[in-house]
């Protein structure tokens, strides 16, 4: 990530205005109105070729959490 300091060189502005952009976009991106435009959750069902097969039965002990692989 990028520094502060190095953000008011690149865009030419003050340590506070920085601060504040950051923190309006940070609002935006947690915001109710981008979450349910954009945020798409897995379905909360377990593949039936998962579920039938007797390969998975140790794994599949009700716990579930979602997980994501990142693009690089």
């Amino acid at each position: 990530g990028e520094s502060n300091c190095h953000l008011q060189e690149w865009f030419q502005s003050s340590g506070d205005t920085i601060s504040k952009v950051i923190g309006r976009i940070v609002n935006m991106l947690v915001g109710k109105a981008f979450y349910a435009k954009y945020v798409k959750l897995p379905p909360d069902t377990t593949p039936p070729k998962i579920l039938n097969n007797p390969k998975f039965y140790p794994f599949l002990d009700g716990s579930h959490f979602d997980a994501f692989v990142a693009e690089e």
